[in-house]
């Protein structure tokens, strides 16, 4: 997936090395089937296949990409899987771009952008025309987390923290029998993970997991732009929402919710999140130089760090 991964297992230390392969192999499953970057996955042979419908996904893709569909429709398609198309003109995805695109340009991409062009039902899947691709980058990281967790209970360890590409997913206790502590990076443009944090929490059986625009942008024309993209608009988010931490029982609901929030703003984006069962949010607004946290009406209490 193109990211990084790390776990804390308290008492795994004398079978670390079989853990790692168990972590390392439910990964390994999930980026050969939804990794944009390899050919081979499921999912780029599908992008690039002639199927508009295609009976040989496997369950485990079906089950994300039908996840994808459904918080879709929830956010209004501020999340939105189809957005490939858009990926690549902006130059986040296999092909960097050097130069802003045109409106042209933009308007041609957002014909194949829609999550309604696509429809994942039992086994098979369907697509209103091959130029429909799909990057299930926003979600798949968290599919993947939830994945290396659940292989972990059912090599019988109750307690685990797994983080893959800063999204984690805690279960039992920490270290010490005391709840995991998570700390959530201030939003400082071009800083370092756990430089310094904005806040820290405690969790238990949890999932948390965020998007921001202070990590991955690019320079282009003298404009930083933000890899967050607006599927509706077909341009990067523009707004002074720095990032969007989401709780929720699994890190692949946290993973897609945070970005949506993310690209529709503090506002809506907390509007979204109080109607929703299950899921609260952090969110971090930029300010001039100054920072001003909002919590949704159910985030636990944050520890100052």
């Amino acid at each position: 997936m193109g990211t990084t991964w790390n776990a804390v297992i308290p008492q795994g230390k004398e079978k670390a090395a079989k853990l790692k392969g168990i972590i390392q192999e439910s990964l390994n499953q999930v980026d050969r089937a939804m990794s944009t970057w390899n050919p081979e996955s499921e999912l780029s042979r599908f992008n690039t296949g002639p199927d508009l419908i295609a009976t040989w996904i496997s369950p485990n893709t079906m089950t994300v990409i039908g996840e994808a569909l459904s918080v879709a429709g929830i956010s209004g398609g501020a999340f939105d899987p189809t957005i490939l198309p858009l990926v690549e003109l902006w130059g986040f995805g296999s092909t960097p771009q050097r130069e802003i695109p045109n409106s042209m340009a933009i308007a041609a991409a957002l014909e194949n952008v829609g999550w309604q062009k696509v429809t994942a039902e039992g086994t098979w899947l369907q697509r209103e025309s091959t130029s429909v691709q799909l990057d299930l980058s926003g979600i798949a990281k968290g599919w993947g987390t939830d994945q290396a967790g659940e292989a972990l209970s059912a090599a019988g360890w109750n307690s685990w923290l797994v983080e893959v590409g800063g999204e984690i997913r805690c279960q039992g206790m920490g270290p010490n029998e005391t709840p995991w502590r998570i700390g959530l990076d201030r939003p400082l443009i071009g800083g370092l993970p756990g430089e310094q944090f904005q806040a820290i929490l405690e969790l238990k059986n949890s999932s948390i997991a965020t998007s921001g625009d202070y990590r991955n942008w690019r320079n282009v024309e003298g404009q930083r732009l933000s890899h967050t993209l607006d599927p509706r608009t077909g341009q990067p988010v523009n707004h002074n929402l720095a990032s969007a931490t989401i709780i929720a029982a699994t890190c692949v609901k946290a993973d897609a919710f945070a970005t949506a929030v993310c690209v529709l703003g503090a506002e809506a984006g907390l509007e979204l999140v109080e109607s929703l069962e299950g899921v609260e949010a952090f969110l971090v607004v930029r300010e001039g130089e100054e920072f001003q946290e909002i919590s949704s009406s159910g985030f636990p209490a944050t520890i100052r760090p």
